[in-house]
């Protein structure tokens, strides 16, 4: 890029200074024609000397000859007043003409330079958009092999999983047929559990009133127990009033008898 635009600058500057050196060599108007005008004006000038004579000639004195004379050179000094002012402001005209083409002479200068460079900016970003637009055919050559591989790929994953999805299929209906089959078996085996709970049911009513039956009989012998033990404890009371009845007659029995062998010791 350096290189480019330091050929862009040369070719800019040459551009340049061939444009002055044509500006600078703009044919000037030739002697010839100047000499011309000079001529014409001089003519002129005779002409109106020649009439300014033949009017002078007409007047018959020579006061009125010196008046005309004087009113002439006081026109002539007016018109040369003029002919200055207009010189002047024709000056200063040609000055501004002058700064106006030196200012757009250099604006045309710089609109070469611009255009020159311009058109070197255009030709590098020919380049450039050549070598963009290759690049970029490369890369949709490239995409679109890595797409073809990508959809070879996802055909292959598709076709994978299609198989995969039969083999679920397939999976699914066994497992539904087990599902109907094992629902079936549960089936039978609620009812059983069903029958085995209604015979347990019965079997649990048939064993409480059994535990009724034999909570009757528990309380009935409790009951009678308890009556023989009240018996048998009032009989070994009696027995035990009789003993004590037995023992004191037996007391009084001995009593009686040590009396009496004490008597017959006597």
């Amino acid at each position: 890029m350096e290189a480019a635009t330091e050929d862009t600058q040369k070719e800019s500057t040459e551009n340049v200074q061939s444009n002055n050196t044509a500006t600078e060599s703009t044919p000037t108007p030739p002697l010839e024609v100047k000499k011309g005008k000079r001529d014409d004006r001089s003519r002129r000038d005779d002409k109106n000397v020649e009439q300014f004579m033949k009017s002078l000639n007409s007047v018959p004195t020579l006061e009125e000859k010196l008046s005309l004379v004087c009113k002439k050179y006081v026109q002539t000094a007016d018109d040369n007043k003029k002919m200055q002012f207009y010189i002047k402001q024709s000056d200063k005209r040609h000055a501004m003409l002058l700064k106006e083409k030196e200012q757009l002479q250099l604006e045309f200068n710089k609109t070469i330079l611009v255009k020159s460079k311009l058109e070197n900016l255009c030709r590098e970003l020919q380049k450039q958009n050549k070598a963009i637009k290759e690049e970029s055919l490369l890369k949709i050559r490239e995409e679109e092999e890595r797409r073809k591989e990508t959809q070879a790929k996802f055909q292959n994953t598709l076709t994978e999983i299609t198989a995969m999805l039969q083999q679920n299929n397939e999976k699914n209906a066994k497992l539904r047929d087990d599902n109907i089959s094992m629902s079936e078996k549960f089936k039978s085996v609620v009812q059983q559990y069903q029958l085995r709970e209604q015979q347990v049911d019965k079997m649990a009513k048939q064993m409480a009133l059994e535990s009724q039956l034999s909570d009757a009989k528990m309380q009935k012998a409790s009951l009678e127990h308890q009556a023989d033990k009240e018996r048998l404890l009032a009989e070994m009371e009696q027995v035990k009033v009789t003993l004590a009845q037995y023992r004191a007659k037996i007391m009084e029995l001995q009593g009686t008898e040590t009396s009496k062998s004490s008597v017959y010791k006597d």
